[in-house]
């Protein structure tokens, strides 16, 4: 047990190096606190540089993290089978690494990670593959749940607001998470995650900007490879996404079982755009390029396969809806059967067509939203230091936390 301890002198190593242990193992580190920056090779943390089958809770980090080699993370470089609980970066902390470079965990295999919070005004920077607002790497069973990553987030290959990337044989779930933080990157982008197979995502958000290059979306860049399974559920993205092959305001590339999503970003590319994903195919598994019940509301710009809802469609797509001036058709490639284009006004009373307890019509915004998930996009943590502005009264009902925010005329 390592409890309510503080770390105040700067910690610089090779491997192995934390704020508070360098390496721990069926250990508890609860309540502590690390003020000053970490620094190394591989396996860097801000409280630990590897923790295994232990509990990290509570634990606090004010000061950057970095690492010139692989494994670096706000909260430990790399875990394996923790729970990792109610603990956070300060505002404005940057964590800075090679691959698998995490807001709170650079690798984790077979971690639960809950109510992890990185609050913003910094950085998550990896120069490698795997970078992520809360995980970098994910491999084998593991949860994020009611994590929020407000930091920017930019790696290269598997990039992610949330989580960089995954082991092929992983199976990871994603529950009441959001990303506000811009994120950007080269193949495999993703407002939540970059690159994930075997997974859940729901009840998640993305309101941050993200860029890449291939196989770029708003939710996910790509998802649900041959032999695996993928859904994306009750989930919807608000920022702009751009790219330039396989794009959506979604997912760039959708294998996977897509249900109760929406858009709202502008989407930009140019080969196979799609306001939810640009490519859209069944990879043989059951619900496998299945779109039921969503819609698009934002523009879709591009050169090749540009669609409202996909750029190129071979799956199989039921109760969804594109705003009639976001794109010419449905489609660019493939059956559109399924889809529907209706005008703003329409969308006023979109809520009857959905039929389904997943939505709520919203008045002032003029379209539905998902009853258990509003819409995010608000800056600030909520704090007096730093509260959400609300600059018009619109903007209330988009916010999670109004009854402590700062209302500025």
């Amino acid at each position: 047990m390592i409890g309510g301890c503080t770390n105040s002198g700067a910690v610089k190593g090779v491997n192995y190096a934390g704020g508070i242990a360098g390496e721990t193992a069926t250990a508890i580190v609860e309540n502590c606190q690390n003020t000053v920056e970490v620094s190394g090779s591989s396996n860097i943390g801000g409280i630990t540089g590897r923790a295994a089958n232990g509990y990290i809770v509570s634990c606090g980090v004010g000061a950057s993290v970095s690492g010139d080699g692989d494994s670096v993370g706000g909260i430990t470089g790399s875990g394996e089978s923790n729970t990792i609980s109610n603990s956070s970066l300060n505002t404005g902390i940057s964590v800075t690494g090679g691959s698998n470079v995490g807001g709170i965990v650079g690798s984790a295999s077979n971690d639960m990670m809950t109510n992890c919070y990185v609050p913003g005004k910094g950085t998550i920077t990896g120069r490698g593959e795997n970078t992520g607002g809360i995980v970098g790497y994910y491999a084998g069973e593991g949860d994020l749940r009611k994590c929020t990553n407000n930091n920017i987030v930019s790696g290269k290959q598997n990039t992610g607001g949330l989580l960089g990337g995954t082991d092929i044989s992983s199976s990871v779930g994603l529950y009441n998470c959001s990303n506000c933080g811009d994120v950007s990157g080269e193949d495999f982008t993703g407002g939540i995650t970059g690159l994930e197979t075997n997974s859940l995502i729901i009840y998640c958000a993305n309101s941050g900007k993200v860029e890449g290059k291939d196989n770029v979306g708003g939710i996910i860049g790509a998802s649900g490879f041959s032999g695996a399974y993928h859904a994306i559920d009750t989930t919807y993205n608000l920022g702009a996404v751009s790219g330039k092959t396989n794009v959506g305001g979604a997912a760039g590339q959708n294998k996977g079982h897509i249900t109760d999503v929406y858009n709202v970003g502008t989407v930009t590319g140019e080969e196979n755009v799609g306001g939810i994903a640009g490519q859209d195919e069944n990879n043989g598994q059951p619900f496998s390029g299945v779109f039921d019940g969503g819609y698009n509301y934002g523009a879709v710009m591009g050169n090749t396969n540009v669609g409202g809802i996909f750029g190129i469609s071979r799956g199989s797509i039921k109760d969804v809806y594109y705003l009639s001036t976001a794109a010419q058709s449905a489609c660019g490639s493939g059956d559109s059967s399924g889809t529907e284009a209706i005008d703003k006004q329409q969308f006023e009373s979109l809520i009857e067509r959905l039929q389904d307890y997943a939505w709520k019509q919203s008045p002032i915004l003029g379209r539905p939203i998902l009853v258990s998930n509003p819409e995010i996009g608000l800056s600030g943590t909520g704090t007096p230091e730093d509260p959400y502005l609300i600059s018009e009264a619109t903007m209330i009902t988009r916010s999670q936390a109004y009854s402590t925010a700062a209302v500025t005329r």
